[in-house]
C-alpha cells in the first residue's frame, strides 16, 4: 500500500460481524405503468422496510428535483446513488416511469427522455424493486436482475454491493452539484485500486495519490463491501486485501455506507437505526481534520461557492515590459513551504475541442 503526503485522505473503517438486519432479497415491487412525479409531496417508491427510497427528494431549487435513491429514515437527508451524466436536476413535474414496454425511464414535462436504464432486452422484465438493501433493481421474468443501479455506482457503495475491475466511483462536483466531480476511486483491470485527480473538464487523469497493487496482476479482482461492514479485495486465488479493521458497530443498528467525498477522501460512514441518541452520522475522522484547499498568494477560486473549481491569477498575466525595460520587475517570487505540484503544475486540459479551449482561455487554472 502505498499513499502520496500531498493527500492523505484516504479512511478504511469498520468490519462488523453480525447478520443483517434486513435480507436484500426482500423488496416492494414496481408495475408496469408505475410512475413518480417530481413535484413537492410526492411519495417515492420504498423498501419494505422504507429504510431506502427512489425517487424525486426535494432539492434547494424549489423546480429542481433529482432522481436518486437515499436514506429514507435519516433525518438528515442522505443520497446513496443518483441519476449520472450532467449532474443537471430534473424540472419539476418530470416523470420516471415503468413504461408497459418493461423501460425504466425518466422524461421531462414535454415527454423529451432525460435518461432511462440501458438494457439489452426490456420485453423480459417483469418487474421493478427496490430492494432492502438499497439496490433498485428490474427483474425478469426468471427472477433474475436484469438492471441494477449496484453495477452503476456513482459516488458510494452499500453493504451487499462489490466494485468489479473497470468500474469505478465519482465523487460530486460539490456537495449540492451532482456533476462527475475531480476525484476517481477505481479498480483497474490489472486488480490495482487507485484514487486520482481528474483534470475539467477533459476528465484526463492525473497519477494516483493512493494505491494498493495487485501481485500478481489479476483481472477478477472486486472490491467487496459485504453485508457484515467489512471491506475487502477478493483475489482470484482466494486472498484478501483488507481495508478495514474489526469494530464493534453492530450491523443491526446502523446503516452504514462508503462515500468517495469531494474533496477525494474516501470514507465509511454509520448513522443509528434509532434517531435517539445525538449521535453524528461519521463515526470516523480524518487525522488532520477534513481536507481543504486553498489558492496560492494572488489566486483566487474560479468558482467562489467550490473550492474545487481551480485557482485563477488576480492580474491578468502578460509579458510586457516596464519602465525599466525589464518584464521580470513586474512580478515576484513568493515560497511556500512543504507545498508541491507533482506533475500537475498546470492543469490537463487536452483532449479538449478547439471551443472549450477558447472558453477556457481566461480560467488559468493550477
Amino acid at each position: 500500500m502505498s499513499s502520496n503526503a500531498a493527500f492523505p485522505h484516504i479512511l478504511f473503517f469498520s468490519s462488523l460481524l453480525f447478520p443483517l438486519f434486513l435480507a436484500a432479497s426482500q423488496a416492494s415491487n414496481v408495475t408496469f405503468g408505475n410512475h413518480l412525479i417530481a413535484a413537492d409531496g410526492g411519495s417515492p417508491w420504498t423498501s419494505p422496510s422504507s429504510d431506502f427510497a427512489f425517487g424525486f427528494p426535494h432539492l434547494e431549487d424549489d423546480n429542481s428535483f433529482l432522481l436518486c435513491i437515499w436514506f429514507y429514515q435519516i433525518p438528515k437527508q442522505t443520497i446513496v446513488w443518483y441519476v449520472n451524466g450532467t449532474g443537471n436536476p430534473a424540472p419539476k413535474n418530470s416523470k420516471i416511469e415503468l413504461t408497459t414496454g418493461g423501460q425504466l425511464q425518466l422524461t421531462d414535462p414535454t415527454g423529451q427522455e432525460l435518461w432511462k436504464a440501458e438494457i439489452i432486452n426490456s420485453s423480459n422484465v417483469a418487474y421493478a424493486a427496490m430492494l432492502g438493501n438499497g439496490n433498485f433493481v428490474l427483474e425478469s421474468k426468471d427472477f433474475v436482475h436484469i438492471w441494477e443501479n449496484f453495477n452503476q455506482p456513482t459516488d458510494t457503495i452499500l453493504p451487499g454491493q462489490k466494485l468489479q475491475v473497470g468500474r469505478n466511483l465519482s465523487s460530486r462536483l460539490t456537495n449540492t452539484n451532482y456533476s462527475q466531480g475531480r476525484f476517481q476511486f477505481q479498480l483497474l483491470q490489472d486488480g490495482t485500486l487507485q484514487i486520482n485527480l481528474v483534470a475539467l473538464p477533459s476528465y484526463t487523469p492525473y497519477d494516483p495519490y493512493f494505491t494498493i497493487g495487485a501481485n500478481p496482476p489479476d483481472n477478477r479482482s472486486r472490491l467487496v463491501f459485504n453485508v457484515s461492514g467489512r471491506l475487502y479485495i477478493k483475489r482470484s486465488n482466494g486472498s484478501i486485501d483488507d481495508l478495514s479493521p474489526i469494530n464493534t458497530y453492530p450491523v443491526a443498528d446502523f446503516y452504514d455506507r462508503a462515500t468517495l467525498d469531494v474533496h477525494g477522501a474516501f470514507y465509511l460512514y454509520t448513522h443509528p437505526r434509532s434517531s435517539s441518541g445525538g449521535r453524528e452520522e461519521s463515526y470516523c475522522r480524518a487525522v488532520n481534520g477534513i481536507p481543504a484547499r486553498e489558492c496560492p498568494p494572488e489566486y483566487s477560486q474560479i468558482d467562489s461557492n467550490s473550492s474545487l473549481s481551480g485557482c485563477k491569477p488576480n492580474i491578468p498575466l502578460v509579458c510586457e515590459e516596464d519602465e525599466s525595460g525589464f518584464p521580470e520587475a513586474l512580478f515576484e517570487f513568493t515560497e511556500l513551504c512543504s507545498t508541491d505540484w507533482p506533475l500537475a503544475d498546470y492543469e490537463r486540459l487536452g483532449p479538449v475541442t478547439e471551443e472549450h479551449y477558447k472558453n477556457s482561455s481566461e480560467k488559468v487554472i493550477v
